[in-house]
């Protein structure tokens, strides 16, 4: 993408200096095809992915744990402005983010209660489009919303250990929908949407004895994650704990393509029985949630 490619412009800029940043020529840039993609969320690569996506992004209005919070918040927008469709949490949260961040006015009658209540079932609705909505597909859904990136963390950590990677930083930019499923792998709490700029740090540490850690901040501040008591994890208690969610290249393609939501969601299936899917319906489920 365009945008994606003039922000890493800008952080390169951020790094060396504007002034210094063609210093030796043009700094050469590579771009990924779509079907590479690893940083965020793909449904459209994914068919099974695109499935939980689909669930919580189309179907998210109808889950019963929403309705009492929905009906309140269409009376309070105005019912009839939802007559055809249901309001969407994540849609109601960008405007109102939107409208904070430049300073412009809320509709009337959209009190701070009212702003925390879409931003918690927002929230909420983001978790299950990443990381599904039932107990049974939390793992698969995870591991194929994230598991690729976390391969990606481990790898590097152990290339470092073993002295085949001299890198002392390796930066990765991405989205809200990318932070929420990692959170989730490293046991952090996800019930707050990742603000703008959230970052999320994973610090190796060696001591004298030559036994590694593993610390992870969130905000800058240091987490205590899946698995481990102290902010400081053994290297090994940390791979044994988040190792699960990793995914390689080959188990993903072929995960993608298999049956596994009939065989442990069927209720999810169900709530597409007869569905006819429309443009928007399926713009919204190729993409990326939070996109």
């Amino acid at each position: 993408m365009k945008r994606t490619k003039e922000s890493l412009r800008c952080v390169l800029a951020g790094f060396f200096g504007a002034e210094n940043l063609n210093k030796n020529g043009p700094v050469r840039v590579e771009s990924n095809d779509t079907q590479d993609e690893y940083l965020v969320p793909c449904p459209n690569i994914c068919p099974v992915f695109r499935q939980i996506n689909h669930s919580a992004m189309i179907h998210g209005s109808d889950i019963a744990e929403f309705n009492e919070d929905r009906t309140l918040l269409e009376e309070t927008l105005g019912k009839k402005h939802f007559s055809k469709k249901r309001v969407r949490f994540i849609d109601c949260r960008d405007d109102l983010i939107a409208r904070k961040t430049h300073g412009l006015p809320f509709p009337e009658r959209i009190t701070p209660e009212i702003i925390d209540m879409v931003d918690k079932n927002a929230t909420k609705l983001l978790f299950y489009a990443v990381c599904g909505q039932h107990e049974a597909e939390r793992l698969v859904a995870t591991r194929l919303s994230i598991g690729r990136l976390i391969q990606v963390f481990l790898d590097n950590i152990q290339d470092v250990v073993k002295g085949e990677n001299k890198a002392k930083m390796q930066m990765y930019s991405a989205h809200d929908s990318t932070v929420l499923p990692a959170m989730s792998v490293f046991g952090l709490d996800v019930t707050q949407w990742p603000p703008f700029a959230a970052d999320l740090i994973l610090e190796l540490y060696e001591d004298n004895d030559k036994n590694h850690y593993v610390q992870v901040k969130y905000l800058g501040k240091p987490q205590i994650v899946r698995g481990c008591d102290k902010e400081l994890c053994p290297l090994d208690k940390f791979l044994e704990e988040i190792s699960p969610f990793a995914i390689s290249e080959d188990e993903f393609q072929e995960v993608c393509h298999s049956n596994i939501l009939e065989v442990i969601a069927k209720e999810m299936l169900e709530q597409e029985v007869g569905e006819i899917e429309d443009e928007e319906s399926k713009e919204r489920s190729d993409l990326a949630p939070g996109l």
